[in-house]
């Protein structure tokens, strides 16, 4: 069954629709834990949040390095700083193909990044 039609239908029961844009987009998200790097691949995009796939690495846990909250780095512009930002994974789920999918949500922004990210989602948004 398609993703997106049961969190349709989810929010339809619960009532509780989106409360900020979300684009469809593929980016590149750098995944930094402990020294660490890992680059996903984002699947759709918010100011509050994105999807990725982790088809790359084995396991959630192995990409966050067990921990709770880890930075990403968000390439919006190939000749900028990735936006920086704190983020949790609040869920994950396997997908057609054996590939992983998670979603994040944003806890903190350095100086900047969510003007940053608020201006690529609303120049992209329809």
């Amino acid at each position: 069954m398609n993703q997106r039609y049961v969190m349709s239908w989810i929010r339809k029961l619960f009532g509780k629709d989106r409360r900020k844009l979300r684009i469809d987009v593929e980016l590149p998200v750098m995944v930094e834990t402990g020294g660490d790097q890992k680059i996903c691949r984002s699947q759709d995009l918010s100011e509050s949040g994105l999807r990725m796939d982790i088809a790359e690495v084995p396991s959630l846990s192995e990409l966050t390095g067990g921990n709770r909250d880890v930075i990403l780095g968000i390439v919006i512009r190939e000749d900028e700083e990735p936006v920086q930002v704190l983020a949790e994974p609040i869920w994950t789920g396997k997908k057609e193909g054996g590939v992983h999918g998670s979603g994040w949500m944003f806890c903190e922004f350095t100086p900047g990044s969510k003007e940053r990210l608020v201006k690529y989602i609303k120049s992209h948004g329809s």
